[in-house]
C-alpha cells in the first residue's frame, strides 16, 4: 500500500479542480445551445404567424379583379371583359410564372371589340396552387372547365 504525501494531495486536488471546471463549461455550453434553439423556434413561429396575418390582410386589401372558378381541387382566377356577341373569345395567357395583371394594358383595348379573358395559371396571381403538379394537357383541361363554369363560350 502506498502512502500519499503532500505533493500527491496537491496534484489530486488540481486534477479534481480541472475536471469540475470542464463540467461547468459543458453545462454552460448546453444551456446556451438550448437557449439558441428555443430562440430559433420562437423566430420561426413568429415568422409563420407574421406571414399568415399579412397574407390575410393582402387578400382583403387586394381582392381578385375577376372571378374565382373551382376546377376540382383548386380555383382558377378568370378576368372576363367585353362582349361576346360576335366574334371569337380571346384568351390571354401570361405564361410561365406571370399573372393576369400583365395584360392590364392590352385587355381593356381588346374588350372594345371582343370578349377577352385573362387568367392566372395555377399557383400564380390569385389562382390557388394545384394539389399536384400539372402537365400541359391538364392545364388546358382545367382552363376549358373554368371557362365553361364561368359561362364563357369558346370561338
Amino acid at each position: 500500500m502506498r502512502t500519499i504525501n503532500g505533493s500527491d494531495r496537491r496534484r489530486a486536488a488540481g486534477l479534481v479542480a480541472r475536471r469540475s471546471g470542464r463540467g461547468r463549461v459543458s453545462k454552460w455550453a448546453k444551456a446556451v445551445s438550448a437557449g439558441l434553439l428555443v430562440l430559433l423556434g420562437v423566430l420561426i413561429a413568429s415568422g409563420l404567424a407574421y406571414q399568415a396575418i399579412l397574407s390575410e390582410v393582402d387578400e382583403r386589401r387586394y381582392p381578385p379583379p375577376g372571378q374565382m372558378v373551382d376546377v376540382g381541387g383548386y380555383r382558377l382566377h378568370l378576368n372576363v371583359m367585353g362582349r361576346g356577341e360576335s366574334g371569337p373569345t380571346v384568351i390571354l395567357d401570361a405564361g410561365s410564372q406571370s399573372a393576369s395583371v400583365q395584360w392590364g394594358w392590352v385587355q381593356p383595348r381588346v374588350a372594345r371589340f371582343a370578349r377577352v379573358v385573362s387568367y392566372d395559371r395555377p399557383g400564380t396571381g390569385w389562382s390557388d396552387a394545384p394539389p399536384e403538379p400539372l402537365g400541359a394537357r391538364r392545364l388546358a383541361e382545367d382552363l376549358h372547365r373554368a371557362l365553361g363554369e364561368a359561362g364563357v363560350e369558346g370561338p
